[in-house]
């Protein structure tokens, strides 16, 4: 009987020294995982936080080319003003040309006019 508590207290010793490794290696294996899981989460959140500031950072520059874009505009309308402008004082000022010319051909074309003599004696 003795001999059978022994080979039994053996039996146990080793059936629980292997439940132990194995449990062992699987907690191991658990903390493996949660040790990746917070690494990517860390890299993750530092990849967010870069496209965040990236994001903010072109942000301010659409603000920027935006407002640019508004003086561009702006400048545009005043140049298609003054082009305008200048398109009707050039068109005003063909036709008064071209009516002087008509004017200056027809003053041509009269025969000349004599002015009358004054007499000196009729006084």
């Amino acid at each position: 009987m003795k001999n059978v508590a022994i080979i039994l207290a053996v039996l146990v010793a080793l059936i629980s020294g292997a439940v132990a490794y194995f449990h062992n290696k699987s907690a191991d294996q658990a903390q493996n995982d949660l040790n990746r899981e917070r690494y990517t989460r860390m890299v993750t959140e530092e990849d967010l936080l870069k496209a965040s500031q990236r994001i903010a950072s072109l942000e301010k520059e659409l603000a920027g080319v935006k407002g640019q874009l508004e003086k561009n505009d702006l400048l545009l309308k005043q140049a298609m003003t003054l082009k305008n402008d200048l398109q009707a004082r050039l068109e005003e000022a063909l036709e008064t040309k071209d009516t002087l010319e008509k004017k200056m051909k027809d003053i041509s074309q009269m025969p000349p006019q004599v002015p009358p003599t004054v007499q000196t004696g009729d006084i």
